[in-house]
C-alpha cells in the first residue's frame, strides 16, 4: 500500500510565481537578528523553515528547528534526511529543551523567564552560539521562550498563526511574540506570507467560517482572491448529515475506499470518547474493521518513523501537516473549540468531508455557516460508490 508522502515545493516550482520569490528571499535572508514569518494556513512557513535548516545545515553550521507536533517532526526529518541533514537537528520543544536543561517544561504553568533563564545558564547551551533557532508554530509556545532563548542564538527565525493557536490560555500571541523581538532582538524583520498554496478556494471559504471575522489573517479577503486567480479550484466541501452512527460510518467506509492520495481522519479526542466518532482509538478501531490499514497516532502513542497513507490522529497532532482528503467522521462537540476545526479542515489540499450528528445540533459549529459554502448530504439516502463527490 502506498505510504503518506509530505509534499514541500521545490526551488524551481517557487521560482515560477512571485509569492515563491518571496519565499526564496526569506529562506536567503541572514540580515537580521530575530525574524517573524506570518500567514494563514499553507502559506509556506513550515515550508520556509525547511529550506533555512538546509541552507545553514549545508554551510556546515550549528542549527536547530524545534515544533510543536510529533508527527510534524517526524515528516520533517525524513524530508531533512534526504538533504544530509542530521536528525537531530530537528525535535519537538520539548525534546530538545528538556534534555538540555535537565529540566521539564509544563505548557500550562510555564517556568517565569527568570527561571528559564537560570535553567539554560547550567545547561550545554550557555556559552555556546548557535547559528539559528528556527520555531515552527511559534504561536503554541509561552512568551518566556522569546523572553530567553533568542539570547543564545546569533539568529532566531519563527514562524507563526493566530489563528492556529491550539493554547490560547498560554501561547504567545503573534503581536507579542514582534513586540519582544522588535524591542529586545534587532534587527528585526517581519516576513508576511499572503498567498494560500495549500487549499482550494471552496476550502478555504467553508474552513475560516470556524474562526471569528475578528481574525483579520484568516478573513483576509486577498486569500481567497488569489486562490481564484490560481486557479486553485475543487468540489465543495461535503457535509453530511446523520441520526443514526451505522448510517453515517455507511458512508465513511464508501468516502475511504473511493479516496485517493492521503487520507486524514481527524478527532478532536485521542481516547476516551463521549460519543461516536470523538476519538482516535475508537475510531482507528472502527475503519480498522472495515479493513483499511491506517496509521493511528495521538499524544500517549509512540511516533512511526513512516505513515501510512490514512492516517487518524486528532485536530492538534495534524498541525502542520496536510492531506489530498481530510474526513471529521463527527464535528459536534461539547467545547468550543475554533481553532482545533480551523486546524483540521485546513490541512484539506483537494476533499473535506464533515460529519454532523443531528441528534446534538446545539454543539454544531457549521450550523450557522453559509450553505452556498459546502455540499449538503443525508446519511439516510444511500450514496452508490460512483455517486461519491471525488
Amino acid at each position: 500500500m502506498p505510504r503518506f508522502e509530505f509534499h514541500l515545493p521545490s526551488l524551481e516550482e517557487m521560482r515560477g510565481t512571485p509569492d515563491g520569490l518571496e519565499m526564496l528571499r526569506m529562506i536567503d535572508d541572514d540580515s537580521f537578528r530575530s525574524a517573524l514569518v506570518t500567514g494563514c494556513p499553507g502559506s509556506g512557513k513550515t515550508t520556509v523553515s525547511i529550506y533555512r535548516l538546509v541552507r545553514i545545515n549545508n554551510q556546515r553550521t550549528n542549527v536547530h528547528l524545534v515544533t510543536f507536533q510529533n508527527m510534524l517532526v517526524q515528516a520533517i526529518r525524513n524530508l531533512a534526511n534526504i538533504q544530509s541533514v542530521p536528525r537531530e537537528r530537528v525535535s519537538t520543544f520539548h525534546k530538545w529543551y528538556c534534555p538540555l536543561t535537565n529540566s521539564g517544561f509544563n505548557i500550562d504553568a510555564p517556568p517565569t523567564p527568570e527561571e528559564m533563564a537560570r535553567r539554560i545558564r547550567k545547561s550545554p547551551l550557555s556559552g555556546q552560539q548557535i547559528e539559528e533557532l528556527l520555531i515552527d508554530e511559534g504561536q503554541d509556545l509561552p512568551l518566556c521562550v522569546y523572553q530567553v532563548l533568542p539570547q543564545y542564538f546569533e539568529r532566531v527565525f519563527v514562524g507563526a498563526d493566530n489563528g492556529q493557536q491550539v493554547h490560547p490560555k498560554h501561547g504567545a500571541k503573534i503581536e507579542e511574540i514582534e513586540n519582544i523581538l522588535r524591542t529586545d532582538f534587532g534587527p528585526y524583520r517581519r516576513f508576511p506570507l499572503g498567498r494560500n498554496f495549500r487549499n482550494t478556494y471552496e476550502t478555504y471559504l467553508f474552513a475560516r467560517q470556524f474562526i471569528p471575522k475578528t481574525n483579520q489573517v484568516a478573513w483576509d479577503e486577498a486569500i481567497p482572491e488569489r486562490l481564484l486567480r490560481s486557479n486553485r479550484r475543487g468540489p465543495k466541501p461535503t457535509v453530511i448529515s446523520y441520526h443514526d452512527n451505522n448510517q453515517r460510518n455507511q458512508h465513511l467506509k464508501t468516502i475511504l475506499q473511493n479516496a485517493e492520495g492521503n487520507v486524514a481522519i481527524l478527532c478532536p479526542l485521542a481516547t476516551e470518547s463521549r460519543l461516536s466518532g470523538e476519538s482516535v482509538n475508537e475510531v482507528y478501531t472502527l475503519i480498522k474493521n472495515m479493513g483499511i490499514t491506517a496509521t493511528k497516532y495521538h499524544s500517549q502513542t509512540d511516533v512511526p518513523d513512516s505513515l501510512e497513507r490514512y492516517v487518524v490522529t486528532t485536530f492538534i497532532s495534524s498541525k502542520g501537516l496536510e492531506f489530498d482528503v481530510v474526513i471529521i467522521p463527527r464535528i459536534n462537540f461539547f467545547k468550543n473549540i475554533p481553532e482545533e476545526w480551523y486546524v483540521a479542515s485546513t490541512r484539506a489540499r483537494k476533499e473535506l468531508f464533515v460529519f454532523r450528528d443531528l441528534n446534538d445540533p446545539q454543539n454544531d459549529p457549521t450550523s450557522g455557516f453559509d450553505p452556498g459554502t459546502y455540499n449538503a448530504l443525508d446519511a439516510e439516502t444511500p450514496v452508490p460508490e460512483e455517486d461519491v463527490p471525488f
